[in-house]
């Protein structure tokens, strides 16, 4: 009996053609790569768009192209394009400007890779695994050094200096990207699962209690623990029907302990920080904000210059290969302690500002594509709801698009959960 959350399964009817069994390895390895290795997952990337090419090919699956997910990210894909070249960008200028949303370009090329269950189930399986162990690793890095492998607090060779220091470092690198939304949706998954099948809740409930030990004691993403708030909001909305006597009693004591953790534990200087450092900020004259070198000092700054961007071009942007040096043009004050890098940290912004309103509105609707496709699922529905609830927040600090290993994990999540609706469209399309 399995107990990975939900057998993400369509009711659809077969398959216009049946996916080699290679689909399944060959993702799942993928998705062990994205969690742990940057230069293997440049090289499975490569290796899976290849699969995918020979897939669209053999199987020609048209119909996909109308399915609301593909066609919004290559409308998206192909306002990028446009926007470069009204700005009289060069051809390569327009081709990387594409490049760097090119997990847009992976969602719809990828998209017949998830047409079978066995695929999705093997990518899952992956994913779960791989962030279960992650978490077992860095709580057991905090347990026995008392420090947390997360990126400006330890060096890797302080953590673990037995031969282990390329684990560590890659493990430091990437603790907070797999700190992120994809973490919440493991704990509210799991405990959607045990709701919906309580026979399978033993394993599912020790996973959600291991990872939501990871995020509170052992990992330093802020952002993350806020969302776990927003997260465990939309989890007793959804099940609020469920939720009585016994379970709700349960589940009022698991948020107290989550509380207790959040208060006591690292977290409450993480958050606290968040409280001052902004406060600092905002009361500080122009010139002394220009001095402060914290990281919500560099995020507040950052979004101040994406805003004056913003404002400067609110309905078609910069456009992206223009953008960077726009915001180093406005960034241009030689005392700041603020790094000049171009990147807001701030999705919203960013788009907004390099693409405009139109572009802003073309990649919500990606996302709105996503929810709408998984209606016919009522598990899948649920666990799209804690995904979305987890990265909408964050994207006002990260990015999920451009940044790569977010936006490889965004690419798997969003088509690991439309996969039954895009196995059903693939269904209808072959009759």
């Amino acid at each position: 009996m399995s107990v990975i959350p939900y057998d993400l399964e369509s009711p659809a009817a077969p398959m216009p053609a049946r996916l080699p069994q290679w689909v399944g390895p060959l993702l799942a390895f993928f998705t062990l790569a994205v969690l742990f290795s940057t230069a293997l997952t440049n090289i499975m990337a490569v290796l899976v768009s290849a699969a995918a090419v020979w897939i669209w090919a053999r199987m020609r699956p048209l119909q996909l192209l109308k399915h609301p997910l593909l066609w919004s990210c290559l409308v998206l894909v192909g306002w990028i394009a446009l926007r470069d070249a009204l700005a009289a960008a060069a051809p390569q200028q327009v081709l990387q400007s594409v490049a760097s949303f090119r997990t847009l370009l992976f969602i719809a090329l990828w998209a017949p890779l998830f047409l079978a269950p066995q695929v999705r189930q093997a990518v899952l399986k992956a994913g779960v695994g791989g962030l279960a162990a992650f978490a077992l690793l860095t709580l057991s890095v905090f347990a026995l050094t008392g420090q947390m492998p997360y990126p400006g607090y330890v060096s890797p060779d302080a953590l673990w200096p037995l031969g282990l220091d390329p684990m560590m470092a890659s493990l430091v690198k990437r603790a907070p990207n797999l700190a992120g939304p994809v973490l919440l949706v493991v704990i509210f998954g799991s405990l959607q699962h045990v709701i919906d099948h309580p026979q399978r809740r033993r394993w599912l409930i020790l996973l959600a209690a291991l990872c939501t030990l990871a995020l509170f004691v052992s990992s330093m993403r802020r952002s993350s623990q806020l969302g776990f708030l927003v997260c465990a909001f939309a989890f007793a909305v959804l099940n609020r029907r469920h939720l009585k006597g016994r379970t709700a009693m349960v589940g009022a004591a698991c948020i107290a302990v989550v509380l207790t953790l959040a208060a006591l534990g690292p977290a409450r200087h993480a958050l606290q920080r968040v409280v001052d450092g902004s406060e600092q900020f905002i009361l500080a004259s122009p010139q002394e904000r220009n001095k402060q070198q914290t990281s919500e000092s560099e995020r507040l700054h950052f979004w101040t210059v994406a805003q004056q961007i913003v404002i400067e071009s609110p309905w078609v942007g910069t456009s992206v290969s223009s953008y960077l040096g726009r915001y180093l043009k406005i960034d241009s004050d030689p005392t700041s302690l603020a790094p000049r890098h171009g990147n807001p940290h701030n999705e919203y912004l960013y788009v907004w500002g390099s693409l405009g309103a139109v572009g802003l509105a073309l990649y919500l609707l990606t996302l709105v594509s996503a929810w709408r496709c998984t209606g016919g699922h009522p598990g899948e529905r649920k666990l799209m709801a804690y995904y979305l609830a987890a990265v909408l927040p964050n994207l006002a600090a990260n990015s999920y698009v451009v940044d790569m290993v977010p936006g490889h994990v965004h690419t798997l999540v969003l088509l690991l959960l439309a996969g039954p609706a895009l196995q059903a469209a693939a269904a209808r399309g072959g009759r």
